[in-house]
């Protein structure tokens, strides 16, 4: 699979690495995640086929495509990538050019230290320069990071029930749309500069204004500060 992603010029590949005294090894970096990015993306539940064939045999016979590569892949992971396309062609289609998030993956022993977030993040960054949504379809345990980026939930997708556990029943869809992104940040700015123009004095009226004596500098010593 990831051998035709690499033959692949819409793909994108990015890997994090960390030093030999950061892994304990004594050899050179060692790569702890990875991620692949459909890059273009823009018809690719055009190009990439009906999801039916991603697994039609053990023996690989089938067309010279993506849909080859799929087809020696275990029963698991083949039903993973099925289920994949179908939520291209359920959830994605028909919203203009979009990057999609195929594969991310951490090392079991290095996960919970923030490396896919790094990951994703270029992503992000990415769909920010090329104004395209993101999209990704996430388990219930990536749900959790991905919602917590920003990402937005439109709706689940299921796989067979034949090749279902309790954790990935169904996958999740979701979104960062950096335009929807854009308009919040824009709103929220505006809400600060119109609160902006009303002064502390108006919102927390002085002694002055409300014909009190100013405090003397004992009094101040007892106001609570923040920091």
């Amino acid at each position: 699979m990831l051998r035709s992603y690499l033959a692949s010029d819409r793909h994108r590949i990015l890997v994090l690495e960390i030093s030999a005294s950061e892994s304990g090894m004594r050899s050179g970096p060692l790569i702890v995640s990875a991620a692949e990015w459909d890059a273009p993306a823009a018809d690719a539940t055009k190009q990439d086929g009906p999801a039916d064939g991603l697994h039609e045999s053990a023996d690989g016979k089938g067309p010279d495509s993506q849909v080859a590569a799929f087809a020696k892949i275990p029963d698991k992971l083949a039903a993973l990538a099925r289920a994949s396309f179908v939520g291209k062609q359920k959830c994605f289609a028909g919203r203009g050019p979009f990057l999609h998030l195929d594969i991310l993956a951490t090392a079991p022993e290095y996960q919970g230290r923030g490396y896919a977030k790094v990951l994703t993040l270029w992503g992000k960054d990415l769909a920010r320069k090329t104004h395209r949504p993101l999209f990704v379809q996430a388990a219930s345990r990536a749900y959790i990071l991905f919602s917590g980026l920003g990402f937005v939930d439109i709706g689940p997708v299921s796989l067979p029930a034949n090749q279902a556990d309790e954790e990935t029943a169904f996958l999740k869809a979701l979104i960062f749309d950096p335009g929807n992104t854009r308009l919040r940040d824009s709103m929220l700015s505006a809400i600060s500069r119109f609160l902006s123009r009303f002064t502390s004095d108006v919102i927390f009226p002085s002694r002055a204004s409300r014909g009190l004596r100013p405090r003397s500098n004992d009094e101040r010593r007892f106001l609570p500060r923040f920091i």
